[in-house]
């Protein structure tokens, strides 16, 4: 660590109340930030594996966004005034997101944010607190948003905000995948409970925080179609991570079904904070003044995330993310043999996920997870210059920008190999 990366990270542990700051790094914004790397207080360069995490899907610094920042001066939010900027992109949205019906949008400034405008419009649409969610979900850290949240470094000392029926992830190719398996342990868990009550079944088609867990299409299909719209259950998405990474604009898209609601946030603004909650028209709050916030919408934000949506069409961004997952999965596996062999009866690395949405995961042959050894990972991979962050208890999450070249992934898929090679010698 260089003299001023050490600085800034003394004066923040000193000055910055507690979040998830890791405190190894200290970017600059001066001194180099292009496409999928960027520098240190002292002008070393690190490569960006996890997108800022998950934000800089179009890269840093991407020239339609420096032409943006030139030329879109702040103004009034949406929610004082309409703006061309604020109408554009709610058209696009509503055009874009699945559903062949009649949306509304609201405007924020964070995912989190946007959780909260679909917890407040199932609740007022439904006239009922309760929701569904699923475990190791994470929707958020304010108040409605967490109590969605079953991860329990952020749950902890928390008060829930209303009842939610927890039901377990269908994570594809494990027990609860299984349809049968799946839904006889839920039909059990909803033998007392009045379905009638419940306003919102909260999914996130790919757990992030969680792991980077798939949703079984053949279990949600079976949920869906025996639970949730038999009973009149709204089906919010979650995709504030995985809006534009997985193949499609949307994850739900992958899966059959039009969510009521759709959350988005994080990459759609490709840097700028910006949040936004697509809701079928009916389901949206009726009046003014049942919700709002002071910057959601803002001119700036939207030209920014407007720009931003251009790049991701333009360029192929989506559909090529699709192709560049498929090729870091071929590769890193074929580098992990070549490095370490058949472990398999000692440790199980595999990887998950859907497009340049991906994870390692680390676990002993009776599925524990090895979190040492993904730890350990980690730090050899931040040693190479990697900028990387965990998911769940076992997994490392790999989500590059969606401009990574197929070169860069190719070595990226490699230096991760050698990471984890090396953690293995040193545990």
């Amino acid at each position: 660590m260089g003299a001023s990366t050490a600085k800034e990270r003394k004066r923040a542990k000193k000055l910055i109340a507690p979040t998830t700051q890791n405190f190894d790094f200290a970017p600059s914004i001066t001194r180099g930030v292009t496409s999928c790397w960027i520098k240190d207080e002292d002008g070393v360069a690190y490569f960006d594996a996890h997108s800022g995490p998950g934000v800089f899907n179009i890269g840093h610094r991407h020239p339609a966004l420096e032409e943006v920042k030139r030329k879109v001066v702040f103004g009034y939010g949406a929610n004082e005034y309409p703006s061309h900027e604020s109408n554009e992109l709610a058209e696009k949205l509503v055009s874009l997101s699945p559903g062949n019906f009649d949306k509304r949008v609201f405007f924020s400034s964070s995912g989190t944010e946007s959780v909260e405008a679909a917890i407040r419009a199932a609740q007022i649409y439904r006239r009922s607190p309760t929701m569904m969610a699923f475990e190791g979900a994470f929707h958020g850290r304010t108040s409605g948003a967490r109590t969605l949240t079953d991860r329990a470094h952020v749950t902890r000392y928390s008060y829930p905000a209303f009842p939610v029926i927890r039901l377990p992830f269908p994570e594809a190719l494990t027990e609860m995948g299984n349809p049968d398996n799946f839904m006889k342990c839920v039909r059990r868990m909803l033998a007392t409970k009045n379905l009638g009550e419940v306003a919102a079944l909260f999914w996130e088609p790919i757990q992030g925080e969680g792991g980077i867990r798939v949703t079984s299409h053949e279990v949600f299909k079976a949920l869906m179609n025996e639970i949730i719209l038999p009973n009149g259950i709204l089906l919010v998405a979650d995709e504030v991570q995985t809006f534009s990474r997985t193949g499609k604009w949307f994850a739900s898209e992958h899966f059959g079904f039009s969510p009521d609601i759709i959350c988005v946030a994080k990459a759609l603004g490709g840097g700028a904070p910006i949040g936004a909650t697509i809701m079928r028209e009916g389901v949206c709050w009726p009046e003014g003044g049942l919700y709002s916030n002071t910057w959601g919408g803002n001119p700036f934000c939207c030209a920014c995330a407007l720009a931003t949506l251009d790049v991701l069409k333009n360029e192929n961004l989506i559909e090529r993310s699709d192709m560049l997952g498929h090729t870091f999965e071929k590769v890193f596996t074929k580098e992990l043999f070549r490095l370490v062999g058949n472990i398999n009866g000692v440790v199980n690395i595999s990887t998950a996920g859907m497009g340049l949405m991906c994870r390692i995961d680390f676990k002993d042959p009776r599925g524990n997870p090895l979190t040492d050894l993904r730890n350990k990972a980690k730090k050899e991979a931040f040693n190479r210059r990697i900028l990387l962050m965990s998911a769940g208890d076992s997994a490392l999450r790999v989500m590059p920008p969606l401009v990574v070249s197929e070169e860069e992934i190719k070595w990226l898929a490699r230096e991760l190999t050698e990471s984890i090679a090396s953690a293995i010698k040193s545990l």
